[in-house]
């Protein structure tokens, strides 16, 4: 067995502090933080459940109002 000058070796220190946790430990918390924030890119609005919920209602309303525009225009003669 060969032997090694102890002052050739360097000492490495893999000490690492520990991360802390982050504020948010529940579960809950943290899918309704992430599931509610939109980022800036165009695929964190695309999605994003707040985006599809407007969707969605500016569909209902558009035939919402094209019924009722159809109804005013067409409304059935009274006898």
């Amino acid at each position: 067995i060969y032997e090694m000058n102890s002052t050739l070796l360097t000492s490495i220190s893999q000490a690492y502090a520990y991360p802390r946790s982050p504020e948010m430990d529940v579960f809950e918390d943290i899918l309704l933080n992430n599931m509610f924030s939109s980022g800036s890119t165009g695929h964190c609005l695309v999605v994003s459940p707040i985006f599809w919920t407007f969707i969605l209602l500016a569909i209902f309303i558009i035939l919402l109002l094209g019924i009722a525009s159809l109804y005013w225009w067409f409304s059935p003669e009274k006898q």
